[in-house]
């Protein structure tokens, strides 16, 4: 059965384009899925959860191709969507560049599962575990 058979042999033209459209979005949808990197197959980190961050799991990672051998950090956004203050934080992220703000490298997004990844430089610890000064009494 093809297009105008279903449409019971008339040809409505919006009808038609809204099916052409549909059938090119799914085709885009498609052809960018299998072009999008994934981050399960770029990174190893199974196992490796060193804890829990504002709006997620964070999973120390490593790359499988081996192709360096530093350490990386995985923030997995929880939920199936970003609320808006996790969408202000990422924006902020990708914009800052600075000594002592952790490096945001890439975000990625899985559309089979709707999950968003982080990608971080890996820092051994964190503000909550750092030691704090103290001041010495003279």
């Amino acid at each position: 059965m093809n297009v105008i058979e279903c449409l019971g042999g008339e040809i409505h033209l919006v009808a038609l384009l809204n099916y052409f459209s549909l059938m090119m979005d799914y085709e885009f949808k498609l052809k960018t899925a299998s072009e999008r990197a994934k981050v399960e197959d770029l990174f190893e980190f199974e196992g490796c959860k060193v804890g829990r961050g504002t709006y997620g799991h964070v999973y120390k990672a490593r790359r499988k191709d081996g192709s360096d051998t530093k350490d990386y950090a995985l923030k997995q956004i929880e939920g199936t969507g970003l609320s808006m203050s996790a969408c202000r934080e990422i924006a902020l992220l990708r914009e800052l560049k600075h000594n002592n703000v952790i490096n945001l490298i890439r975000v990625f997004l899985s559309h089979n599962d709707r999950k968003v990844w982080l990608l971080f430089d890996f820092a051994e610890h964190d503000l909550w575990v750092c030691p704090t000064p103290t001041l010495s009494q003279h």
